[in-house]
């Protein structure tokens, strides 16, 4: 570590007064940099152990350091906080929506606050619970006490248990008593979150003014908004998972409430929305704020980073980051302008729980990774100096909120300067005397300074840092991460070293006809950038290092003709009527798909055939889809084109002759496809056929009906071997158990429902347990029979795959049999030998295709 402390890159700011365009100016609301507070872990100024507002207005200008332009803070209401009790815990089971809890202060407290907070230009945006309320609130404590009380029409209730499938997150038998029905003293039953949080009836319209008043309370208090949580569940209708999400009234009451505060406080106040991106989620988030303007996202954490100890040594290649941004139009179906990421938060470990070495260098690196990517992004209070939670991730099961919790290290002091004497209720991390706020701020290399100089470098170029259009560079090297960001006028290359050697930087920059730069973000006296016939060059760059180069000659209108819109472009309506079309070089072709889907053919003999598939989106917006090259020369080329999926085509050649017919799209499979496995004893999965061609590999899965409803999680997985050697390997997939495999499995190809997507992933290893995903490469889809996949040989090239087919469910074991009242938590796999006894937790069963 001594010789790699010597050559470590210290990342320091340079002020640029030339580079870019004027800095154009955006609402506070588009750019939104977020610390988010616990504030009773926070900072304690009255000497109970427990942080509270006075506290955290004492710590402002710390925040505002920080280059932060927003504060979230958990909920500050009167509630139970139940130490024990994770929701309970972060003050989630209300008892007051229209007060501050005594523990955190008085409401002339957080008007102060507001004030000082005002003063140095930092919003404070509350979280604000809208389902549920605490069992004892005053209005459901007269409900348990009056039979005749004014509030028993205030919540969800029904006379006797009703049939079939409520919230999927109500049975936490396992870790606590709770019951999704409970009794009510005179008669029916009242329905809860937990089994301690009575749900709302929104139905009730005096339930929706009062939810409107308490808005009005804290907007007249001057907060600048709210991030709403549990933003889907709002309106419940009835029975079954799909049932309880996105109700129509849904959207309905949240355009009124958007409605309601523009007119009665202006245009200037954020809404957040606690959604993930799947069809249905991205709704709340619209171009013209008709509801929401962020989505309050989880994706991003879980997606780069295991929930477990992680090594990063295994874990990060500029492969495997790139396969998460590659669309430079969307971030998994929304764009990153419309999204607030993270790498912690109060619902999952902290970024530096979840590193097996959480070294400064390492969470630097993060850090960059997390903060140049162009989105509003948000810090839980401690990322920014390493703070870890408690969690060994041994004792998840009752005691996760641990790995998400610390009170704040201010210094080496007794309980690291968070309170004088009193132990706090929130427990300090062990190294406190050594991570700490001020042991950082004394060195210009810590990573609070990183962190501020991250924040710094996006406030200075909006335009790129949170508007900006991401395209990924191929460096040649998979420890060195490079994109470029773009706007109309302006352009940055971001440059990261993965590794911990000094590393050549060498990237094709010809096409933008690139030729001058100025570093941002790096130590100039050390980067010495040089071009050569448009190629940029960096002898040197340092270990674990961070470089920002602003472009200041380059060719604009490469990204003006970036293919992201309909806008101003030539296109051609084909029909599914099967008449004969030619393509023409940038035009796009826009396909009427029917509702079941249609196939697109190229005729045999023409060669090979490039093409790129787009999906629509908001009326106009492209976000690619496919990027393939077809060979045509030996038979015709069947594509099948899905609706909502892929619906604009482009030819990179002339003259390719093509027509769309309205078949079913898996009649692009050829019709000699072969059998490889069937079992008929199976609940669901039933056969399994799998082969190839010049073009595809192809599989089908034979099916008896759905195993999860449309919000459940996966519903097919092919584990994929592509090397001869066998050797056993363990593997943690989908936080499903951990299970051994046979043989190395590496690659993965599965189609999750909820988000009616497949993918196919490579590079699987015991990091990176779902591999990098290979973009536009294939097409994956269900019929009522089956699902289907279409994978491009380039993605796969072996000559022969070994593959593992399964179905299972969320929250399903190895070895589960379905209960006999559901047809899930299961798990099923082919090969299927009948009667014979499979280890649940060992995969041992491949079949060859070829």
């Amino acid at each position: 570590m001594g010789s790699f402390k010597r050559i470590f890159f210290i990342l320091i700011f340079f002020t640029v007064t030339v580079s870019c365009s004027k800095q154009p100016r955006y609402p506070w609301y588009e750019t939104v940099s977020m610390y988010h507070v616990f504030v009773k872990s926070f900072f304690d100024s009255d000497n109970d152990g427990k942080g509270d507002l006075k506290g955290l207005i004492s710590k402002l200008d710390y925040i505002r350091s920080l280059n932060v332009n927003t504060i979230h803070m958990h909920p500050l209401t009167p509630a139970l906080n139940v130490d024990g009790m994770p929701r309970s815990h972060f003050g989630y089971e209300i008892l007051d929506f229209k007060n501050i809890h005594p523990d955190y202060g008085t409401m002339d407290d957080f008007r102060q606050l507001i004030k000082e907070a005002h003063k140095r230009n930092l919003h404070v945006v509350l979280d604000f619970i809208t389902t549920v309320i605490s069992v004892q609130h005053p209005f459901f404590q007269d409900v348990l006490n009056n039979p005749d009380s004014p509030y028993k029409d205030w919540f969800i209730t029904s006379p006797s248990v009703p049939e079939g499938e409520w919230m999927n997150f109500n049975d936490y038998r396992e870790v606590f008593a709770s019951n999704a029905w409970t009794p009510l003293p005179f008669g029916g039953y009242y329905y809860s979150l937990w089994g301690s949080s009575p749900f709302l009836n929104y139905h009730n319209p005096k339930v929706q003014e009062y939810i409107l008043s308490v808005i009005d309370f804290w907007l007249d208090a001057r907060a600048d908004g709210f991030r709403i949580d549990a933003t889907k569940h709002l309106f419940i209708n009835g029975p079954g998972q799909e049932k309880q999400y996105h109700q129509p009234e849904n959207f309905k009451f949240w355009k009124k409430l958007r409605k309601h505060i523009t007119e009665k406080y202006g245009s200037d106040k954020i809404l957040i929305a606690e959604t993930i991106p799947i069809p249905n989620d991205i709704a709340y988030v619209t171009p013209d704020r008709a509801m929401f303007d962020l989505m309050f996202d989880s994706t991003f954490i879980n997606d780069i980073y295991p929930y477990r100890k992680t090594n990063t040594d295994q874990l990060w290649s500029a492969p495997y980051l790139h396969s998460f941004f590659d669309n430079d139009s969307i971030y998994k179906l929304t764009g990153l302008k419309d999204r607030l990421i993270y790498h912690s938060d109060h619902d999952g470990a902290r970024i530096a729980t979840r590193f097996a070495a959480p070294s400064e260098d390492r969470l630097k690196i993060a850090a960059s990774i997390l903060l140049l990517t162009p989105s509003p992004v948000k810090l839980y209070a401690g990322d920014e100096i390493g703070i870890k939670g408690f969690s060994d991730f041994a004792d998840h099961k009752n005691k996760w909120y641990h790995s998400t919790v610390a009170s704040m290290a201010w210094n080496n002091d007794y309980n690291g300067g968070f309170s004088k004497s009193y132990i706090p209720i929130v427990p300090i991390t062990d190294d406190y005397r050594t991570v700490n706020v001020a042991e950082q701020e004394k060195r210009k290399d810590s990573l609070l300074n990183h962190y501020r100089s991250l924040i710094a470098l996006k406030n200075k170029y909006p335009q790129l840092f949170f508007k900006g259009r991401r395209t990924s560079v191929p460096t040649g090297d998979d420890k060195v991460y490079s994109y470029l960001l773009s706007n109309e006028k302006d352009a940055a290359l971001v440059i990261i070293n993965l590794s911990w050697s000094s590393k050549t930087f060498k990237a094709d920059l010809s096409d933008y006809k690139a030729s001058e730069e100025r570093i941002v973000f790096g130590n100039i006296s050390e980067i010495k950038p040089h071009w050569k016939d448009g190629t940029l060059q960096i002898e040197d760059l340092p270990a674990a290092g961070t470089v920002v180069l602003v472009l200041n000659k380059f060719d604009s209108s490469v990204f003006q003709k970036n293919r992201s819109s309909l806008k101003n472009m030539e296109t051609v309506f084909v029909r599914p009527d099967g008449s004969p079309h030619q393509s023409k070089e940038d035009t796009a072709f826009v396909f009427d798909v029917p509702e079941n889907g249609g196939v697109l053919r190229l005729s045999a003999g023409q060669g090979k055939a490039a093409l790129t598939g787009y999906n629509i989106y908001e009326g106009h917006k492209l976000s690619k889809t496919l990027d393939i090259v077809l060979d045509t020369t030996g038979h015709d080329v069947l594509l099948p084109v899905l609706p909502n999926k892929t619906n604009v085509f482009f030819f990179r050649k002339n003259d390719i002759s093509f027509t769309f017919e309205n078949q079913p799209p898996q009649d692009a499979l050829p019709s000699d496809l072969p059998l490889l496995a069937a079992y008929d004893g199976n609940t669901n999965m039933t056969g399994f056929y799998a082969g190839s061609d010049d073009n595809f590999w192809y599989f089908k899965l034979g099916r008896k009906g759905n195993i999860l409803p449309n919000n459940g999680g996966l519903d097919f997985t092919l584990f994929i071997n592509t090397q001869k050697k066998r050797t056993l390997q363990k593997i943690a997939f989908w936080r499903l158990p951990k299970v051994s495999a046979k043989m190395p499995v590496n690659a993965i190809i599965l189609y999750e429902r909820h988000i009616q997507n497949g993918k196919v992933q490579t590079d699987v290893n015991p990091m990176r347990d779902i591999g990098v995903a290979m973009n536009y490469k294939h097409l994956i889809f269900e019929r009522p029979d089956s699902f289907i996949a279409l994978v491009a040989k380039g993605a796969l090239p072996q000559e022969k795959l070994r593959v593992a087919p399964f179905v299972w469910s969320a929250g399903g074991n190895w070895g589960d049999k379905p209960p006999e009242n559901k047809p899930w938590p299961i798990v099923e796999r082919l090969p299927f030998v009948a009667n014979k006894e499979y280890r649940s937790n060992l995969i041992e069963d491949f079949l060859e295709v070829k």
